[in-house]
């Protein structure tokens, strides 16, 4: 057997690879040089295979992992919210134990007065606390802390107490602004400050359903304490639609059981939605701070009463109140001195809503964290002292305009005289006086709004007649009224707060201030006292009038009297007379008696006829 021979391999064309015409090999040629190249590209598809899937895997592993990554950090968000939601619980548990047992303790102790520092506020966080460090006259106050929102829960105000005295310190200055069952814990635990303090703070602020007791009825109301309270007044615009008047102040009284009452506004019913699908919500406004006092209204005229402005343009006194508490904190340094003041914020209320329902209305909830405050300011009472100069123009003078007619709190206002713009500092700061300056320029205004409505009323009297006069009258004595009360208690207030903040003496300027604050007390109270006279005195003499006119009216009808009743005496006797002759001779048979009559005159001696004319009144 002949084995089978093979040429030499030679190159084979383009066209010879795709079977051309100079394809002259045998298939066994064809199979032996086609063998490799195949295997190749089937290796090399097969590894390109193995890449991608290499590849996606790898991208498959990736976004895996990612996923459980994000998957984790969801997991650790949520465990944190869950930890987060369960020190919120255990905070407010805390803090509710808390206030049982300090209401607890204080009732075991016997000090029953004690009835408002116990109780939970309508905003468990609210409240602000700034420090500043007063220094000599060679610097200015300076801001160390500012908490706000619960931040004292954070136990910064322990630092507040442990950080050094400089040489040239002078008084730690704590200004707290609203006060809620969370901040008084902290500040009495930290300064060790008396309970008493908060509560004569919180009498007639409206924080709780319970009824306060007065501080003067308290059984420790003889003895002397580091504390002590100023009200005043701040004559405001009410800038709210809904009237002051509308504004409903709860009183629960000793029953323990209802519910906390708040002040609240009266409620309008509106609908939202388009074409078929509408809903019908309850609207009212809400208040947000804890501590809200009530309002001195002026009196106006019954006329001024009825136009469309009456309520955005009412003038009211605002009542506030300020708590000073003096506190000297023993630390390893040296003494040191700090000052409390105890303020009450700016009011604010929001807007709220509540869908309502076939059962009723559901939970109020605002409809925006937008809060609108009650009132506009008439006068500003924050330092301007090197803010305005020749410089200015047209732009700067209207921004200062338009920021002096935004309502401020105390704080704020105090913040201002305690840190005047480029003051130059010719004397120690004084917080006390800055205090005082806010007060002064709030009674100054006030009592200059009294005399204008005092002149007001004079010139209305004036022009009026004496039915005006009847129908104001009221009006005029109700706003005159509580003058008699409110301004000499204004007078004793602040001649007793100057001399507990300065009790060895009382500084020039502030008597200054205090002085002409006093002459302008007396000075409307002589005013209106004069205004009151004038009032009786037109009153006594519309009086007069009257009782002159009823005496010359009851003269006329007595000088009546004496013609008209003989007459009518007489005109009775006539008419009955007449009226038996009609009835007797004339109605029953009137041409019988006439024939009658007439027989009697035509006989010769008229006996028959007199005979029948006695019968005839016999029978009658």
């Amino acid at each position: 057997m002949e084995r089978p021979t093979f040429s030499s391999p030679r190159s084979v064309s383009p066209h010879a690879m795709i079977g051309g015409p100079e394809l002259e090999v045998s298939s066994c040629e064809v199979a032996v040089e086609d063998k490799t190249p195949v295997t190749a590209i089937r290796r090399d598809v097969a590894r390109s295979d193995e890449q991608i899937a290499e590849g996606k895997v790898h991208e498959l592993g990736e976004r895996l992992k990612a996923e459980n990554a994000e998957i984790g950090r969801l997991k650790q968000n949520i465990a944190d919210i869950d930890a987060e939601m369960n020190e919120l619980e255990r905070a407010a548990d805390r803090e509710t134990r808390i206030s049982e047992t300090i209401f607890g303790c204080i009732s075991d102790l016997g000090v029953r007065h004690l009835v408002q520092t116990g109780q939970l506020s309508r905003n468990r966080d609210s409240g602000r606390i700034q420090r500043f460090d007063i220094f000599s006259k060679s610097e200015a106050p300076k801001l160390v802390s500012s908490f706000s929102n619960g931040d004292w829960s954070l136990h910064h105000t322990e630092g507040s107490r442990a950080d050094e005295i400089q040489p040239n310190h002078l008084v730690r200055v704590f200004l707290v602004e609203d006060l809620s069952p969370s901040l008084m814990q902290e500040l009495s635990s930290t300064f060790n400050l008396s309970p008493e303090a908060f509560e004569e703070h919180l009498y007639g602020a409206q924080y709780s359903a319970k009824r306060p007791v007065h501080p003067a009825k308290w059984s420790t109301a003889s003895m002397d304490k580091q504390h002590m309270s100023m009200t005043w007044y701040r004559p405001v615009t009410w800038q709210l639609a809904s009237s002051y008047d509308e504004i409903e102040y709860h009183d629960s009284g000793d029953d323990e059981t209802l519910p906390k009452l708040h002040p609240s506004f009266p409620t309008w019913r509106e609908r939202e939605g388009e074409g078929l699908v509408t809903r019908k919500y309850t609207y009212s406004h809400r208040f947000t701070p804890n501590i809200i006092r009530r309002a001195w209204k002026f009196a106006r005229d019954p006329a001024f009463s009825k136009t469309p402005h009456a309520n955005t343009r009412s003038i009211l006194a605002w009542e506030e109140k300020i708590t000073l508490i003096k506190h000297i904190d023993m630390t390893e340094s040296a003494p040191q001195r700090n000052v409390f003041m105890l303020l009450d914020p700016l009011p604010k209320v929001e807007l709220t809503k509540a869908p309502e329902r076939q059962y009723g209305i559901e939970h109020f909830e605002a409809v925006d964290n937008t809060q609108i405050p009650l009132f506009r300011p008439l006068q500003p009472r924050q330092c301007l002292r090197n803010t305005i100069s020749m410089d200015m123009n047209h732009t700067d003078l209207k921004k200062i305009n338009s920021s002096i007619d935004l309502p401020s709190c105390a704080l704020e206002d105090i913040i201002s005289w305690l840190r005047p713009s480029n003051a130059p500092m010719s004397q120690d700061p004084d917080p006390v006086l800055a205090l005082l300056q806010v007060v002064f320029n709030d009674s100054t205004s006030l009592l200059g709004s009294l005399r204008m409505s005092l002149d007001d009323i004079r010139l209305n009297r004036n022009n009026a007649n004496d039915h005006a006069i009847q129908q104001s009258v009221d009006h005029w004595r109700s706003f005159i009224a509580p003058m008699d009360i409110i301004l000499p208690k204004l007078e004793e207030n602040l001649e007793t707060f100057m001399q507990f903040a300065y009790p060895e003496s009382v500084p020039l300027p502030v008597r200054s201030l205090a002085d002409h604050t006093v002459a302008n007390i007396k000075k409307t109270l002589e005013e209106a006292s004069r205004l009151q006279n004038d009032l009786r005195a037109d009153i006594s003499i519309i009086e007069n009038r009257r009782g002159i006119a009823s005496a010359e009216s009851v003269t006329k009808v007595t000088e009546l009297a004496f013609v008209f009743v003989p007459l009518s005496f007489s005109a009775s006797i006539f008419s009955w007379l007449f009226l038996w002759i009609i009835i007797r001779w004339i109605i029953p048979h009137p041409f019988q008696r006439m024939a009658r009559a007439l027989n009697i005159l035509e006989s010769p001696g008229g006996s028959q006829g007199g005979v029948s004319e006695t019968e005839d009144i016999h029978e009658v």
